[in-house]
């Protein structure tokens, strides 16, 4: 049986970068989640690690995945809790509709 995390909240964007950090700590955070090469992670918002596209559907098996079609962008986000973080998977919000879960990163592509 796969461990998942808790259901997700639909928004808002877990904060990734408080006040006073530094590019130190957001290279640490780079480093902890694995950015893809290509990935961009210039002018984000709040919160959002990088952009992903979905290049096929996926219609989600529980409550805490995140079902979306295929050319819809997603803004990955952070685990709540990054223990929680399952190899393959990804946490990110949906761009149209702010819904928030899991989701197999092998069904997008970085942007």
């Amino acid at each position: 049986m796969i461990r998942r995390p808790p259901r997700s909240t639909l928004f808002p964007y877990t904060t990734l970068f408080r006040s006073g950090e530094s590019e130190n700590d957001r290279k640490k955070l780079e480093d902890l989640y694995d950015i893809p090469i290509g990935a961009t992670t210039d002018n984000l918002p709040p919160g959002v690690l990088y952009r992903v596209r979905a290049t096929y559907k996926y219609e989600r098996e529980d409550d805490d995945e995140l079902a979306f079609d295929v050319g819809e962008i997603i803004n990955v986000v952070e685990y709540d809790d990054p223990e929680d973080q399952e190899e393959g998977w990804l946490m990110g919000v949906l761009e149209t509709t702010h819904a928030k879960g899991m989701f197999p990163a092998n069904f997008t592509r970085p942007i």
